[in-house]
């Protein structure tokens, strides 16, 4: 028979009543399967250039408003140039004593033509010289002037004697003019087409229309202008993609 070996608690190993199993700090997961674990992707760093806040565009009202103005203004200054080109012309038409006549008739051609306009200022009598364009009277025909190209000059009692040729003509004029006046008008210039205007300007109706057209082309420049230059004044109200900072 074999002894029979007497356990006590004191010969086995005391457990801790304050230990824990191991596994019983690890949480169980609910489910079978594990959850996906998203890694967030790094964050670049931020570009200057992009992120810079960029200048908000105007609104349409106000980009409207301005162009507007700005219109009145461009056009009130166009007015406002032309009525000074018109003053400037009528200047110097009566200081320096100018004249106009309508061409009508062929005689004068290739240098000037029917519905031509010429430009003529006094020339002393004693300046007469030969290729001078005067305009002088018709023989026997009162108030009648013609244009034509003088072709000689002789003197007879201490007065001027000229002979005058149209350049499309094939023969001089049959007579020679004796100048008894100080002064005689002779072809400055030359204004293409502008005769035909001349010679409607003549009747008091059409002069008196275009007096008025231009009486209200400055009143209208003046009203542009002005209207033009006003300032709108400055609101408390921010206008769309205005943001303070």
């Amino acid at each position: 028979m074999q002894p029979r070996v007497r356990r006590t608690t004191d010969s086995l190993p005391r457990k801790s009543a304050k230990a824990t199993p191991l596994l019983a700090a690890i949480p169980r997961p609910r489910s079978a399967t594990s959850p996906d674990i998203e890694i967030p992707a790094p964050r670049p760093a931020p570009d200057p250039e992009v992120d810079r806040p960029k200048a908000s565009a105007p609104a349409p009202d106000e980009a409207r408003g301005a162009s507007h103005r700005l219109w009145r203004i461009i056009t009130g200054l166009l007015l406002i140039a032309a009525m000074a080109a018109s003053l400037t012309a009528m200047v110097t038409v009566m200081t320096q004593h100018l004249a106009f006549a309508p061409v009508l008739s062929p005689s004068m051609e290739p240098t000037f033509q029917p519905g031509d306009l010429v430009v003529t200022k006094p020339e002393p009598a004693r300046d007469i010289k030969v290729g001078q364009i005067l305009a002088l009277p018709v023989p026997h025909s009162p108030g009648q002037h013609y244009v034509h190209r003088v072709i000689s000059v002789t003197t007879k009692d201490g007065r001027p004697l000229v002979q005058t040729k149209g350049d499309a003509n094939l023969t001089p004029e049959p007579f020679r003019l004796r100048i008894n006046s100080s002064t005689v008008p002779r072809v400055v210039a030359v204004v293409p087409y502008a005769g035909r205007l001349s010679l409607v300007l003549q009747h008091s109706k059409t002069r008196l229309a275009v007096m008025a057209i231009t009486v209200t082309a400055i009143l209208l420049a003046g009203w542009r202008l002005m209207a033009g230059a006003r300032v709108a004044q400055p609101t408390g109200r921010r206008g769309p993609g205005r943001h303070r900072r």
